[in-house]
């Protein structure tokens, strides 16, 4: 085995190992019962230590077996997914924290009784309901 297929393979195997462990930990949290409280998300982590144990294990099977320059484009395609998991990463990390804000309380100020503002703490959800046009 030549020095630059060695190089390119531990490639490979990284970007294979780390594609293999968000798939799995994807695909396994559809597999975690919805009560399981703070076990789920360390099932979910176990699924996809799985799935990095079978990714290591196919790109170093790959890295013997292939040759150089089949191997050079599976390194192409490896790193395009590589990126593409990055981006659904990034995806739930932005979706989760505008989940976690829309559920934060607000404060907002209900109405004026006998010339005076009361303060009403509400959720944004609720906001629609007390500030709607026709209650004005």
């Amino acid at each position: 085995m030549n020095r630059s297929k060695v190089l390119i393979g531990w490639f490979l195997i990284i970007l294979m190992a780390f594609i293999g462990f968000v798939i799995e930990t994807a695909i396994g949290s559809f597999f975690v019962p919805e009560g399981s409280g703070m076990a789920g998300p360390a099932t979910a982590l176990g699924y996809g230590f799985v799935g990095l144990l079978i990714a290591l294990v196919a790109g170093s099977f790959m890295m013997k077996k292939l040759p150089f320059e089949i191997l050079r484009v599976a390194l192409y395609i490896t790193a395009f997914a590589a990126l593409l998991a990055c981006g659904f990463i990034i995806y739930r990390i932005i979706v989760v924290q505008q989940n976690k804000n829309d559920d934060a309380p607000t404060i907002g100020i209900s109405g004026t009784h006998n010339d005076q503002k009361t303060l009403l703490v509400t959720k944004p959800a609720q906001l629609n309901n007390i500030y709607s046009p026709t209650k004005l």
